[in-house]
């Protein structure tokens, strides 16, 4: 090569050295632009007392970056006289930063900042913490999540924001008052002397968050604490007090609670009082707890409001007067009844089936309510001016501020007189608003009212009344009067009379009880106030009570009439004549001397006389007449004798001639009317001398009559 080829070498590498030195090195090795990365930052206290031994502030953090960290330093700033501080965090492990700040003795809020630089000075810097020092304890400490800009003094003006912070600088027996607002997942131990104290039970709320919070309020250890005021809701837990005691809780609501709205493990001497326990899987889950004390709270559909595991027997239900509210009392005790001075019900609430957990006055209503407010009753119908008849429908409108439904309690009355005389209708009859009333039964009037009365469980009464009177003009026919005969024979037909009238002119139906077991329909319909007569006859004798009702048009029926006694027995009959028998009458000669069964059985009568055919007969009182017949039946020979003075009997002489005769005698009463008759169909009449025969002529009959007997 010659000297210039060596000049060009030489000029080209001194401006690739001078290149790669002029180069920067994020040009070779590629542009870093990511920032570290400032993660896991904790601090603490968060709150607390600078004159506590040992007293110091710490911060934490972890820093990564893609390339390397070049510098991780803090910033903080105090209260007036804190001397701020901008130092670097000591690296206690590969990616790990702290720092610690001793010797404070100033009391404010410290805030402080991370920031952290890599080699390519890319920067990163984390939000403002804080952290509140007090000089000493705090005896009474206000609490609102609200108050998220500070400043954070414990006081009414400027709270502190979580109820933690206010645990971790309450003094011995303080108070925190914690103000109204949803305090989201909220978890916190008590393990001093002290009162928790909310705004508002159902506004100041602790809220754990669901079931990863395991308890929203841990107690441990033998303290005087005390809550109340708060609704503590949705966690696994709502108070979870283990190994303690003397534990007051107050004033609460503990809901949707997965666990136990209360949990108490080794815990005694815990008074839970006027708290509501509601929708949880257990109200209270007692583990080997006893001597604690739960009265005047109310259970609300919890799947299991009382559980207890080992030892737990000996716990109060009540205090000595009032217990609690149980939602399933009234399903488990049907039968119970309410004592109202106290409103408890008088048959005690088993709490759980074993153990001595027994409430022995459980409340009737939540709370202990004792309703001394009536139930409110409205009669709608009748409530004055109508005018009624038949089956009419009382309504009414009955409620009451507690009791549900006010069933069997409702008493119906009414008053024909304007209010100075009441008549139930109907008692013990459930809250339907209506009653089927048949005033037919009721004497026709113009005073009427109705009255609805009612009682709650506390025995308050509700009533209400029409606001006039009404009128009550029924169809009433009174008792209905049979006129008719009282008795006679069987086989006669005999007639009864009745009348009714409407008073709005309606037609009438009547049905008939013939005192035999037969009933007859319906008849009718018949005019109003006209009489009506029914035929009726009886086969058998015996003694029968007529009755008879009436219905109008419309429906209405009267009540049956008073019996009209019917006696049906034989009213006649001939004393002289009798079946089977051969009497004997020649001359002075006059007697029957033979009596054949076997005549008897064929319904023949024999008479041999030489005289006049002479019938005689037996009859009853009410017969005034009786007449005598006899019929020849080998030629028409009719003879008929009436004998209407009964002084001396009833009989007759017929002069007939011999033949085969029927013989029929009937009775008639002072009105003329046929009460019995008696007939023997086969009567042989031989008579001798000169009356035996008579001429025959055109009346012979031609063939034997045959006319069928009329008793049997």
């Amino acid at each position: 090569m010659g000297e210039p080829m060596h000049k060009i070498i030489k000029m080209v590498i001194i401006i690739g050295i001078t290149i790669a030195f002029l180069t920067p090195v994020s040009l070779v090795i590629g542009d870093d632009l990511e920032p570290p990365v400032i993660t896991s930052i904790s601090y603490g206290p968060h709150t607390g007392v600078w004159t506590d031994p040992g007293f110091f502030l710490f911060q934490s953090c972890t820093v990564t970056d893609n390339v390397s960290v070049t510098d991780v330093r803090i910033n903080i700033t105090g209260p007036i006289g804190f001397i701020s501080i901008n130092e670097s965090m000591t690296q206690i492990s590969t990616n790990n930063y702290s720092y610690e700040v001793h010797n404070i003795s100033l009391s404010g809020t410290y805030w402080f900042f991370i920031w952290a630089i890599d080699n390519s000075n890319n920067t990163a810097r984390s939000e403002n913490y804080h952290m509140i020092v007090f000089n000493t304890y705090l005896t009474y400490i206000f609490v609102d999540r609200n108050n998220t800009v500070g400043p954070w003094l414990g006081t009414a003006q400027y709270p502190l924001q979580y109820i933690t912070d206010a645990v971790d600088v309450l003094a011995e027996n303080g108070t925190i008052f914690i103000n109204d607002g949803v305090y989201e997942n909220t978890s916190i131990n008590l393990n001093k002397n002290m009162n928790l104290l909310g705004e508002n039970r159902y506004s100041t709320i602790l809220d754990g968050g669901g079931s990863n919070t395991s308890g929203i309020i841990s107690i441990t250890g033998n303290h005087l604490i005390s809550i109340n005021g708060l609704t503590l809701q949705n966690a696994i837990y709502g108070v979870k007090a283990q190994n303690s005691s003397n534990a007051t809780i107050t004033q609460c609501s503990l809901s949707q609670c997965t666990g136990s709205a209360l949990f108490l493990v080794d815990t005694e001497n815990v008074l839970v009082s006027s708290c509501d326990i509601t929708d949880n899987n257990q109200g209270i889950q007692l583990t080997n707890s006893s001597f604690n004390l739960f009265y005047h709270n109310n259970f609300f559909n919890n799947l299991v409001h009382v559980s207890t595991f080992s030892n737990a027997s000996s716990n109060g239900w009540d205090d000595g007067v009032t217990g609690n509210y149980w939602d399933d009392y009234r399903a488990l005790y049907p039968d119970a009844t309410v004592v109202p001075a106290t409103g408890t019900w008088d048959i005690p609430y088993v709490v759980t089936v074993s153990g001595s957990n027994t409430d022995f006055h459980p409340w009737v209503y939540p709370s202990g309510y004792i309703d001394t407010i009536p139930p409110q009753v409205i009669l709608l119908y009748p409530n004055g001016g109508e005018e009624l008849y038949g089956t009419i429908t009382i309504q009414w409108s009955a409620s009451d501020d507690y009791t549900m439904d006010l069933n069997g309690s409702i008493l119906l009355e009414y008053s024909p007189d304007n209010g100075n005389v009441w008549i139930p209708i109907a008692s013990h009859q459930n809250n339907t608003g209506s009653y089927f009333w048949n005033t037919s039964v009721i004497p026709n009037g113009e005073q009427y009212l109705i009255s609805v009365t009612t009682y709650d469980e506390f025995f308050n009464v509700g009533s209400d009344t029409s606001d006039s009177t009404f009128t009550l003009n029924n169809f009433q026919p009174g008792d209905l009067q049979i006129t008719g005969p009282s008795q006679g024979g069987n086989g006669i037909p005999f007639q009864f009379s009745v009348v009714a009238s409407d008073p709005r002119g309606q037609q009438i139906y009547y049905k008939w009880d013939w005192g035999n077991g037969n009933e007859s329909e319906w008849l009718g319909p018949y005019a109003s106030n006209v009489t009506t007569t029914e035929t009726y006859t009886w086969e058998n004798d015996g003694n029968f009570s007529i009755r008879v009702k009436a219905m109008n048009t419309g429906g209405t029926e009267s009540n049956w009439s008073t019996p009209h006694l019917m006696f049906v027995a034989e009213q006649i009959n001939f004393s002289n004549v009798q079946l089977g028998h051969i009497y004997f009458k020649l001359f002075s000669f006059n007697r029957s001397f033979l009596f054949s069964d076997f005549l008897a059985k064929l319904s023949v009568v024999i008479i041999l006389t030489s005289h006049e055919l002479e019938l005689e007969a037996e009859a009853t009182d009410i017969v005034e007449s009786v007449r005598f017949e006899a019929h020849n039946q080998l030629q028409i020979e009719d003879m008929v004798i009436t004998d209407d003075d009964g002084s001396d009997g009833f009989s007759c002489f017929m002069n007939v001639s011999r033949g085969t005769y029927i013989l029929n005698i009937s009775a008639y009463d002072g009105n003329g009317s046929l009460v019995d008759q008696y007939s023997l169909s086969t009567v042989f009449f031989i008579r001798i001398g000169r009356y035996a025969t008579q001429p025959i002529g055109e009346t012979r009959l031609l063939h034997l009559r045959s006319i069928p007997r009329l008793r049997h």
